[in-house]
């Protein structure tokens, strides 16, 4: 079923595709990288499509993603405050757990 809606977005063959469907906006949104070795690559392309039941996209606009690879001798993080990360990070993903445990345990009891 896959392989026919990539077809009907008319991308080139071979080309590696993560689609986003959304039925109620009647969208899609597509990333597609050009066949070849994935850790190679430089630039993918996104682009949005209109979708009109029952099943025909439109391309609505299109843009170039650069990617970059990353530095094999990267030493960053995400988490990097001067001198206090190290308490700092783990402390914020901890709360930040905690309060999606409390959404999650919640929401199912809280009405719409």
């Amino acid at each position: 079923m896959m392989i026919t809606k990539i077809k009907q977005f008319n991308l080139p063959d071979n080309s590696l595709v993560y689609v986003n469907e959304d039925k109620n906006k009647k969208e899609a949104k597509v990333i597609y990288f050009p066949s070849g070795e994935i850790s190679s690559l430089s630039s993918a392309t996104y682009a949005v499509y209109s979708f009109t039941p029952p099943n025909t996209y439109d391309q609505t606009s299109t843009s170039t993603i650069s990617i970059e690879s990353p530095s094999e001798n990267s030493t960053s993080t995400s988490c990097d405050v001067q001198g206090i990360g190290w308490i700092i990070c783990p402390v914020s993903n901890w709360l930040a757990d905690g309060i999606d445990y409390m959404y999650s345990a919640l929401s199912g009891v809280l009405k719409n």
